[in-house]
């Protein structure tokens, strides 16, 4: 008995490892329309002391070398996720004030690049959030894999606060 329990767990191990090979990086892709025009919206999304108003677990920003808004400027961006203490780096890789933030992000676990587009539409702005991930290791490829849907819906959730923030701001 005791043979056939290691081979299933052997089999249910190798198939979880398989999935970062087949799924080495991880595409999300989220996107709202907010009733404010691209100024408005790009205004209240780079506002750095709101971003802890919508992007979850935030618990500071600070940043290392550069400007804010300016290409190569790297941040440090502290999370509480579950009671732990994550670290992220940022490196901003675009920007085009009023259309574009992009930048680049890495944790001990993974790496991963972010664009941020903000497009008329209507009278309003079309926000859209591109990501890719990657785990750093066999194990986060698999662990990022199977958490794709989960980053899906908390950037769902964190794009609908950011909505209500931009939509509670004058024009």
């Amino acid at each position: 008995m005791w043979k056939w329990t290691a081979i299933i767990v052997g089999l249910i191990c190798a198939a979880f490892l398989a999935l970062g090979f087949i799924h080495p990086v991880v595409h999300v892709t989220n996107s709202i329309l907010v009733e404010r025009s691209p100024a408005v919206a790009w205004k209240v999304f780079t506002d750095v002391p709101r971003t802890k108003d919508w992007l979850t677990g935030l618990h500071s920003i600070e940043i290392i070398s550069g400007q804010q808004l300016a290409v190569g400027t790297r941040s440090k961006l502290v999370f509480f996720d579950g009671g732990r203490r994550e670290e992220l780096e940022e490196t901003t890789t675009a920007v085009d004030p009023g259309k574009l933030y992009a930048f680049d992000a890495s944790m001990d676990e993974f790496t991963g690049s972010t664009r941020v587009r903000l497009t008329p539409q209507g009278g309003g702005t079309q926000i859209v959030f591109e990501s890719s991930y990657a785990g750093r290791s066999l194990l986060w490829r698999s662990i990022m894999a199977i958490m794709q849907s989960t980053i899906e819906k908390r950037e769902a959730g964190d794009l609908a606060k950011l909505k209500a923030l931009i939509e509670a701001e004058r024009q």
